[in-house]
């Protein structure tokens, strides 16, 4: 792919390629699915070349992705917290009494992961890993898409902290997301993060509209009206 196709091609098209190629999804569903016009997914998918497509051809560097990605929403957890947040669970003295400080702890000393939709474009996780064989080695977080009981592998990102968070650009409104973690030396699994949608990027469609009866609820709503004032 040159320089100049680079900068017209979004980064998510890598996630629609591996969907075609490896979960042979055709692009007639891909376009269906992710709301994406086959002309545009056929303009995306002619720049790029067939190679060995596996876990690695998704795996993304959130710090050199492209703002087209997720609409120029780019933020980091090392720009919004203090460094202290970033230290490892066991560089952190455990507190026993909480009364006895006025700051929350750094690490709670066991192993956990959440994570929160924030836009249609991104999600949040948050986590604390207590594993020594992952101190030099750092962490895999692999996303999943859990969109209509599918588990879809989205995408993996790298991070060398074993206490911290992430914004992470899925790029895709309106899909179930969940979050696994695992160690980057053996790719053992560690933990799971609970499942989140990400919000609509466009109003409802008129087939959800139609589900309600708006007529007979403005008259009921006027009837109930009416009888309150008749009463006064």
């Amino acid at each position: 792919m040159n320089e100049k196709t680079k900068k017209t091609t979004p980064e998510i098209v890598k996630i629609l390629w591996y969907r075609h190629k490896v979960d042979k999804w055709p692009i007639k569903k891909i376009s269906e699915v992710y709301n994406i016009s086959k002309s545009t997914i056929y303009r995306w998918f002619k720049n790029i070349k067939d190679e060995n497509i596996n876990e690695d051809y998704i795996r993304f560097d959130i710090e050199k992705m492209g703002s087209d990605f997720f609409q120029d929403y780019v933020y980091f957890g090392e720009n919004l917290l203090p460094r202290e947040y970033f230290k490892s669970s066991f560089e952190v003295e455990p507190i026993s009494d909480l009364t006895k400080t006025n700051e929350l702890p750094s690490a709670y000393g066991f192993n956990y992961a959440f994570a929160l939709p924030l836009d249609p474009y991104r999600i949040f996780i948050y986590w604390e890993i207590r594993d020594p064989d992952s101190e030099d080695s750092g962490i895999v977080i692999k996303v999943f898409d859990n969109t209509d009981n599918d588990v879809l592998l989205h995408m993996v990102l790298n991070s060398k902290y074993l206490v911290s968070n992430m914004y992470i650009p899925v790029g895709i409104p309106d899909r179930v997301y969940f979050a696994e973690i695992y160690r980057q030396k053996d790719n053992a699994f560690l933990v799971r993060t609970n499942r989140v949608r990400t919000p609509r990027n466009s109003p409802a469609s008129m087939e959800i509209m139609n589900m309600y009866n708006w007529y007979n609820i403005d008259q009921t709503m006027f009837s109930i009206s009416s009888f309150i004032i008749n009463k006064l």
